[in-house]
């Protein structure tokens, strides 16, 4: 387990439990990340924006080198942040809850891809 999945985890649990604060995050929120028909809907950098701005989600392997900027800073931790994800067991554990991760929508692009959550049985 790492702490990204840990991170993202409970947010997919907050929205399977159908959590208000989580619900009302998502309402106006259509950047990369939104539900539709019972299901969370989500592009990677949409997640991890979403983790950034309201679970003040922060990678602690990026540089701190003041030499950098902060929009290197940003990509880097967004792409170990991606890694982490793909080298995670979040299918695993969300499995074990009935729901799953699964492609929603197909682009050439890795990052503009959309993810669903859904239950196993709406898949």
């Amino acid at each position: 387990m790492n702490k990204t999945a840990d991170n993202i985890f409970t947010f997919f649990c907050s929205f399977i439990e159908q959590d208000p604060s989580t619900l009302e995050q998502l309402s106006p929120h259509k950047n990369g990340i939104y539900q539709e028909q019972g299901r969370l809907v989500f592009t990677l950098p949409g997640l991890y924006q979403h983790l950034v701005t309201f679970y003040n989600y922060k990678n602690n392997h990026v540089s701190d080198n003041a030499d950098v900027d902060q929009s290197a800073k940003d990509k880097q931790a967004y792409l170990i942040f991606r890694k982490q994800l793909y080298n995670s067991d979040i299918n695993t554990r969300l499995n074990a809850v009935g729901y799953g991760v699964d492609i929603y929508r197909s682009l050439p692009n890795i990052d503009d891809t959309y993810y669903q959550l859904s239950c196993n049985d709406n898949n």
